[in-house]
């Protein structure tokens, strides 16, 4: 740790920054720190007002991004490569297979489709009134 040292805040503190960190909510992580549950809100608000919990949320999730992206450069080539070879031998595996594989490729370079349809419908009604019902 370089800017906060966890061992220089109170215990209470360092668990809600690291839940803060990990959720990204306040009244979440004040309750999974102990705080009361009726001022959790409140509390989490105080506590991201305090420069050196500040401080540590943003250390620990510098953290949390440095493993992330040692975690893909270390699985991410050879997941492609893997799908790309699908791609490329497509008769060996079905085209099923290569179905699939083109589009994980095609969803994790950024080019996945939208998950959400919308449906516009409209209703026409036509009503016939005769003269001997007007008349009613």
């Amino acid at each position: 740790m370089t800017d906060v040292d966890a061992a220089m805040l109170p215990p209470q503190w360092e668990k809600f920054a690291t839940e803060y960190a990990r959720i990204g909510n306040a009244s979440e992580a004040a309750r999974v720190a102990g705080y009361s549950v009726r001022c959790a809100g409140q509390q989490g608000w105080a506590l991201l007002k305090n420069p050196q919990i500040l401080a540590r949320i943003q250390e620990l999730q510098a953290d949390w991004h440095s493993e992330q992206v040692a975690a893909l450069k270390t699985h991410i080539s050879p997941a492609i490569k893997a799908l790309g070879g699908i791609v490329k031998d497509g008769g060996k595996h079905g085209d099923q297979a290569v179905v699939l594989a083109a589009t994980a490729l095609l969803d994790r370079a950024g080019f996945k489709p939208i998950d959400k349809s919308e449906v516009k419908a409209s209703t026409v009604m036509q009503i016939n009134i005769s003269q001997d019902d007007a008349e009613l």
